[in-house]
């Protein structure tokens, strides 16, 4: 079955920088896969590398991602290259912004080269910092770069558990990182096991409710069930008890692969 506009799968991908076209140089920038990551130097320990549910549609996906995974099969893979107009757009000069010093340190923002930060929902890095000014480019990190694409369908959602796994793993993510979700049936009613971390996430409570939505709109569950277990470590100190504030999963192997 053909990957169609819409569909939910599950896929692996490299994103690669392509630096110098002439000599071959290309630069890993993200990658899920572990041993890619760890070839490249850029493995992060906290990260989870698994593959992830996408959604295919324009608003989800790049349009030379989006435009290259329509038509691709359960298993198949594909390299593309990707101009910046069909990737993260061309770098616009405009988007990098002289801010105050003084009204980010009133914010409890220190300014220094590299430090990232967001402002009114945009993302963007310190670039340079004068005695008076703090200049901050909003640019996305890949604009008006050149891409080279690894991707590989694992997996295309053809029933309603699938789906709803799509579903929670694109809607409950860290960044970049897709997080461990177990998705199960039981006697008709849809389970869903959120790890710990998922406190971390921002708006998690409208990130709820347009799940809720959605499985209502696009599956047959009449039952939703939505799990999440926190433990708190605690330990005494000589002179007095230290309590230590954290979450962890309550079982090893509670969540699913």
């Amino acid at each position: 079955m053909p990957v169609k506009d819409g569909d939910y799968v599950l896929i692996n991908y490299t994103i690669r920088v392509i630096e110098d076209p002439e000599k071959g140089v290309e630069r890993v920038y993200e990658t899920t896969v572990e041993e890619v990551a760890k070839e490249a130097g850029i493995y992060d320990e906290k990260r989870g590398y698994r593959p992830i549910w996408v959604k295919v549609d324009r608003e989800t996906l790049l349009d030379a991602v989006y435009e290259a995974i329509l038509g691709m099969e359960k298993g198949e893979k594909k390299t593309i290259e990707a101009s910046p107009e069909k990737a993260y757009g061309e770098y616009r000069r405009d988007l990098v912004v002289r801010i105050p010093v003084k009204r980010l340190r009133s914010r409890g923002i220190t300014p220094r080269v590299g430090e990232r930060l967001k402002i009114n929902g945009q993302e963007g890095v310190i670039t340079r910092v004068t005695d008076r000014f703090a200049y901050v480019d909003f640019n996305h990190p890949l604009a008006g770069k050149r891409l080279r694409i690894d991707i590989e369908v694992l997996d295309i959602a053809e029933n309603d558990l699938q789906l709803a796994q799509g579903i929670a793993s694109t809607l409950f993510r860290l960044g970049k990182t897709s997080l461990n979700i177990k998705v199960e049936e039981d006697d008709g009613k849809l389970i869903v096991t959120l790890p710990p971390d998922v406190i971390l996430i921002d708006n998690l409570e409208v990130l709820l409710r347009i799940f809720l939505e959605q499985i209502y709109e696009k599956t047959k569950y009449d039952k939703v069930e939505i799990r999440a277990t926190f433990e708190f470590k605690r330990k005494e100190e000589e002179g007095g008890e230290e309590k230590e504030f954290s979450t962890a999963p309550a079982e090893e192997g509670q969540e699913s692969e």
